[in-house]
């Protein structure tokens, strides 16, 4: 899933591709509701019956609550819109403004847990981390912001989501915490009523350097999968340059238990405990997006450009080639006639 404004270029839509396994394209529709869509993540959910259904998550703007609301559509395996959701997050005011989805994973039960942004929630300038836990329909069955109060807060992006194996209803999320140039990556778990459980942000240091120096380095996050009883992350960091003072950052992968410590990573990294509050919400409606199948070209794309396999490097002339194969039936036959020599 993704968005595009070739269809409808006066607006953003979401458009959803289904593909084969040799990458060819089986469906490719277009989802819009008259104003802009995004479509950040996809999900596919089976039930238990084996029929499987697409979870689309995003953000319409403007949305029905505020400037921008995070929203979820679900699809049938031919691509059909089977309902489509849109989220309301508030600030003490009533006032909704710009909210969003980035990830959604599906879970054990059959539901979906969902991460993103909001800034509804301070009513200030400040990002807080919107996770959601939906049935099979997309209602919530809870929804909750965390955030760092002003005036001391920072900014906490929510980047991605996904349940532990092994650990039913126990949810791990990652996000950017901070603002440029200073970004520290967090790491949070959430119950099955998303109750803050822990929350930790994780300092990449350098060698000589231990990993709770401030070094004011920038360390960002991008994906997480849950493992058995832990989960994985990948992200990148300055603060292990391999050259000092260079900035070219370095790619973080760590591996943490269930409780936010590290278990094993590449790169001298700590965590250290931080505070977050958290406030919960119920508001939801059903929106109207309209499906329409796309007119696609798919081109063949040669990768020859890639290739890499290894070349032979030539380095005989034809003619010393033939040089060479004379020398090796001449030494061949010096050696039968010496052979018969020592014979008689």
């Amino acid at each position: 899933a993704g968005s595009s404004d070739t269809p409808t270029p006066s607006n953003l839509d979401i458009i959803a591709l289904m593909l084969d396994i040799d990458g060819n394209v089986i469906h490719y529709v277009q989802l819009d509701g008259n104003v802009d869509e995004k479509a950040n993540a996809a999900a596919v959910q089976f039930d238990t019956s084996g029929v499987y259904s697409f979870a689309i998550c995003g953000f319409q703007n403007p949305g029905i609550y505020g400037q921008m609301d995070p929203i979820f559509v679900e699809l049938d395996d031919n691509l059909n819109i089977l309902f489509a959701r849109q989220y309301g997050i508030f600030d003490q005011n009533g006032n909704s403004q710009n909210d969003w989805l980035t990830s959604i994973q599906t879970t054990s039960a059959q539901e979906y847990i969902m991460c993103g942004s909001s800034y509804s929630h301070t009513g200030s300038n400040l990002e807080s981390i919107l996770v959601i836990r939906a049935d099979d329909d997309g209602k919530p069955k809870w929804m909750r912001t965390y955030n760092e109060m002003p005036p001391n807060g920072r900014d906490n992006r929510g980047m991605a989501i996904d349940e532990l194996q092994g650990l039913p209803d126990f949810y791990v999320l990652t996000c950017i915490r901070g603002q440029d140039p200073d970004y520290d990556l967090g790491i949070m778990g959430v119950n099955k009523t998303l109750h803050r459980l822990w929350a930790r942000m994780l300092q990449a240091g350098k060698p000589n350097f231990p990993c709770n120096t401030n070094l004011n380095g920038v360390e960002k996050t991008f994906d997480l999968k849950g493992l058995m009883n832990g989960f994985i992350l990948t992200g990148l960091s300055t603060s292990t340059e391999a050259v000092p003072n260079t900035n070219f950052p370095g790619a973080v992968v760590c591996r943490f238990d269930d409780e936010g410590y590290i278990r094993k990573n590449p790169t001298p990294c700590c965590t250290v405990e931080y505070e977050l509050d958290e406030d919960i919400y119920d508001e939801h409606e059903e929106i109207t997006l309209e499906r329409t199948l796309v007119q696609y070209e798919v081109p063949e794309w040669n990768p020859s450009f890639y290739d890499d396999t290894p070349k032979v490097r030539k380095i005989c002339t034809p003619g010393f080639e033939a040089i060479l194969l004379l020398g090796a039936i001449s030494i061949i036959f010096v050696i039968i006639r010496k052979r018969r020599q020592d014979q008689q």
